[in-house]
């Protein structure tokens, strides 16, 4: 059996980092010619949205989807803030769909589902099996551009364990 390790960018991070540079930018100018009253509190708010965006970008740089032997991982990086795994017996079945504008921002209808994406398109829609005292089944949507290939890798591993 072959292990599963995908990793996604997400093409939001290089308008991020260019607002970033932006905003170091106009905290050296505003230290440099501005003037005195107003240049120091410019300088920070400037070099604030700098770090900021420096932050955003390292912690959502690209999505990593990979197989953990027991789990699923699904993780954005390289700084690590947001992980989820999905334990293999937890899975009911799993299918190709996609991810639409609005449940890229979480909004969405109907029984309790995740999202994880770094953009809209192909997704895998992995469907959890029902816990006691749950009046609806859960489900993790995952953005990828290798939808096809996670779906194998999940149903190949399903079919094994």
């Amino acid at each position: 059996m072959s292990d599963y390790d995908h990793k996604q960018v997400c093409p939001l991070t290089v308008l991020v980092l260019a607002a970033g540079i932006a905003c170091g930018m106009a905290a050296g100018a505003a230290l440099v010619w501005g003037s005195a009253e107003g240049a120091l509190s410019l300088a920070v708010l400037g070099w604030g949205g700098m770090v900021f965006a420096a932050f955003f970008a390292g912690a959502f740089l690209h999505m990593r989807v990979r197989d953990r032997g027991d789990a699923l991982a699904i993780e954005y990086g390289p700084v690590t803030l947001v992980h989820r795994e999905v334990p293999y017996d937890a899975v009911a079945s799993v299918e190709v769909t996609a991810i639409g504008q609005l449940q890229m921002w979480q909004v969405r209808q109907g029984r309790p589902m995740r999202v994880y994406a770094v953009r809209r398109g192909p997704a895998v829609q992995v469907n959890l099996k029902k816990l006691p005292g749950e009046r609806l089944a859960r489900a993790v949507l995952i953005g990828t551009d290798d939808a096809e290939g996670l779906v194998g890798f999940l149903r190949g591993r399903l079919g094994a364990g």
